[in-house]
């Protein structure tokens, strides 16, 4: 059963430098997609060459990962949830 969850920040080359965490509830992803954070006491740092391999099924089955979060130089945060077709937008109304 896929239960990790990856946070990103898209770097200016494009690239998405990210982590990995393991069983967050959807109230505390909530809680740092609101602040664009990523959960504290990480170990592993990973890159991707862009946002397409981010969120490739590859990605998703090779990481056992359930969601992929992606923090964009324009302001917005991609979200993609594990065999979804499409992707969500969040943007903060601040």
């Amino acid at each position: 059963m896929n239960n990790r969850i990856s946070f990103g920040y898209e770097k200016e080359k494009g690239g998405i430098q990210y982590v990995l965490f393991d069983d967050l509830s959807f109230e505390k992803i909530s809680i740092f997609l609101e602040k664009r954070e990523i959960p504290p006491n990480y170990n592993n740092i990973n890159e991707c060459n862009n946002i397409i391999d981010y969120f490739s099924e590859e990605k998703f089955n090779i990481e056992n990962s359930s969601w992929r979060i992606a923090y964009m130089l324009d302001g917005t945060s991609k979200i993609k949830r594990n065999n979804s077709r499409g992707e969500y937008i969040y943007n903060s109304l601040e």
